[in-house]
């Protein structure tokens, strides 16, 4: 039986890495180049050490450039395309489920505090998390298991008593080494990717009752 359920942040309950991707993109045509959605794939979940699209970038051009003018350019375009952006769909239907099965609820994010409980107090979801942990609380992000791994001390719950929600392979990869139950539910740029490590992919939250898929997983 489950006893908790812990969510990623960024591209699960908010799609800020479909915003991020179109921001490098258009950084990268900005300086007449181009990145691949299976290259900044890599980076998608957890840190930049797989892959640095930013020092890609200027290793590639001609005139000397710092990497920290790129990060803030394409974090210019990014906070633009954020503005339009809401929870993800069934986000509000799951928490509050969740809430009401008695189920603990916790948020693990390779992102840093600041950043995480900006977008979730801004969405109204941050106070639904019992337990928040991110970049700030471990050594290591997503691929590593870190963040779960304290959830799960922190909430006092069993690895295999909980059911991770993730958008990416890194997150994939984390959950299931902490030994968690994972559900995926793509975003736009994470859609194709290859999931069969999961234990259920869903396309939306919208789509499925929470306690039907909890049941299912049982």
């Amino acid at each position: 039986m489950f006893e908790a359920v812990i969510f990623d942040c960024d591209g699960l309950l908010i799609d800020t890495e479909t915003a991020w991707y179109k921001a490098v993109k258009q950084l990268y045509h900005d300086h007449g180049h181009d990145i691949s959605l299976e290259q900044y794939l890599q980076s998608v979940g957890g840190s930049l050490d797989a892959f640095n699209p930013y020092e890609q970038l200027r290793d590639l051009l001609d005139q000397p450039v710092e990497v920290e003018d790129l990060i803030q350019a394409a974090t210019r375009t990014q906070e633009a395309l954020m503005e339009k952006e809401t929870l993800r769909p069934g986000v509000k239907d799951y928490l509050r489920s969740a809430k009401e099965m008695g189920l603990q609820i916790g948020l693990a994010s390779s992102s840093d505090f600041d950043w995480v409980s900006f977008h979730t107090k801004n969405h109204g979801i941050f106070d639904d998390f019992d337990i928040v942990v991110t970049a700030d609380d471990v050594k290591q992000v997503k691929p590593a298991p870190d963040l779960y791994l304290q959830v799960l001390e922190k909430l006092q719950v069993a690895s295999n008593h909980t059911v991770v929600f993730e958008d990416s392979l890194n997150g994939l990869h984390a959950a299931k080494t902490a030994g968690t139950t994972c559900v995926v539910v793509p975003n736009e740029i994470t859609q194709g990717l290859n999931f069969d490590r999961s234990d259920r992919v869903i396309a939306s939250m919208a789509d499925v009752k929470l306690s039907d898929l909890l049941a299912s997983l049982s």
